[in-house]
């Protein structure tokens, strides 16, 4: 009989730790799906074009996140990640104050009111690029520049490339053949390179291999594309050729990208039949689809852009590797990418981003770029950041359809 009391009482014990212990066993087992959904992290308000989010609203989201991560972050320790500090910056990088929540709601409730003094309802913008007569530029060259930005998991790098006269150095490129069919005799894609056309986009090759094909001192990772067939989706021009309509059953509507014959930066939406004839400024020279404009004239638009591009509140919300691609007021292109780790939540918001570059970079219009595993950085012939090609703490460079370029 005392045995088995004893045996009751340990029976007991042992279902109490059980039901005390946060998740369970199964906590550590649990896949993305199963975790708490990132879209409740956004209060319902962002996806309301004309709705200001509180700042309350706003902290309530971060706390969700931040919870989320959390998670997220025990989740990758069971499984024996790697920790997110090794995303800190070694080289003593300008650290950039954080976007608080009372200053994002302030920023929110500005930018709309100053949007309704102005007419923002056309569907793009043409800002003059630098030709040289506008700023006394340090060189005619390119400014690569590293920073620091802290968030609830660690320090998120961002690497900023500023062309002081972009005009004959940007470029867009779609993946060589060359590339393509080296790197599948390496097994390193999962595309299956064949007789690819050059100058087409129908093909994949990593950011480092197209870098290196048309020797940009820059270049990050481009547009958006079939993880299955290695196809773009969306529109590109580079060098003056149409390389790719976003069209067909799948495609929505999304931001672009580009210059123009007239030394105009282009920014915003476009018809099939807009690109096809292309007639807009004197015809593109390069053109690049993203998926949201971030910011619209040096006001934050990112809730105007996810009422009209149906990105997602899930999209926006979660903390991720970015890439951004725009211009500043003198009309110099700026590239941008936030270094992060996609399954632990390290990296931005498109909040966040958008933030941040108007409030640290005065970037009058960009668009967001394919992240997550896709964001690359290549500066001067060498991968500048961590690359995760497969959302996890493995250093590996996704192979991308197309690329933004800046040549020497």
């Amino acid at each position: 009989m005392r045995s088995f009391s004893l045996l009751f009482a340990f029976a007991l014990c042992a279902a109490l730790l059980v039901a005390l212990v946060p998740g369970g066993v199964e906590a550590g087992t649990r896949t993305r799906a199963q975790l708490p959904s990132d879209d409740v992290a956004t209060p319902a308000t962002y996806t309301e074009r004309s709705a200001i989010p509180s700042a309350e609203e706003l902290r309530q989201a971060e706390a969700l996140i931040d919870a989320n991560n959390a998670r997220r972050a025990a989740a990758a320790a069971a499984k024996k990640h790697q920790s997110a500090k090794r995303f800190l910056n070694e080289d003593n990088a300008v650290l950039l104050t954080r976007v608080t929540p009372e200053t994002l709601a302030a920023k929110y409730a500005r930018d709309a009111a100053a949007s309704t003094s102005r007419p923002r309802d056309a569907p793009y913008v043409l800002h003059a690029a630098n030709a040289g007569s506008k700023i006394p530029a340090p060189s005619a060259g390119l400014n690569f520049s590293v920073f620091n930005y802290p968030t609830s998991q660690g320090l998120v790098r961002i690497f900023v490339g500023i062309t002081e006269y972009p005009l004959g150095k940007f470029h867009v490129y779609p993946a060589p053949r060359s590339a393509q069919n080296e790197q599948a005799s390496k097994k390193q894609s999962a595309f299956e390179a064949t007789m690819l056309r050059d100058g087409k986009c129908d093909g994949t090759a990593a950011t480092s291999a197209s870098a290196q094909h048309y020797g940009c001192e820059l270049a990050m990772n481009g547009g958006f594309f079939n993880t299955a067939n290695g196809a773009c989706l969306g529109n590109v021009y580079s060098n003056s050729a149409l390389i790719n309509v976003a069209q067909g059953e799948g495609q929505v509507i999304r931001a672009n990208f580009g210059l123009t014959k007239n030394h105009n930066f282009f920014t915003g939406y476009l018809t099939t039949d807009q690109i096809e004839k292309n007639d807009i400024d004197g015809g593109f020279e390069e053109l690049i689809q993203g998926g949201g404009w971030l910011v619209r004239e040096g006001k934050n638009w990112i809730n105007e852009s996810n009422a009209i591009e149906k990105l997602g509140d899930g999209f926006l919300a979660e903390k991720a590797p970015r890439n951004a691609l725009g211009h500043d007021k003198f009309g110099r292109l700026l590239q941008f990418e936030a270094d992060g780790e996609e399954d632990i939540f390290l990296g931005l918001t498109l909040y966040e981003y958008s933030a941040i570059l108007t409030e640290h970079f005065d970037v009058m219009n960009a668009i967001n770029m394919d992240g997550g595993g896709s964001s690359t950085t290549v500066y001067q012939g060498k991968v500048a950041d961590k690359p995760t090609c497969h959302d996890t703490p493995e250093e590996c460079e996704r192979s991308v359809t197309t690329i933004s370029c800046v040549l020497p």
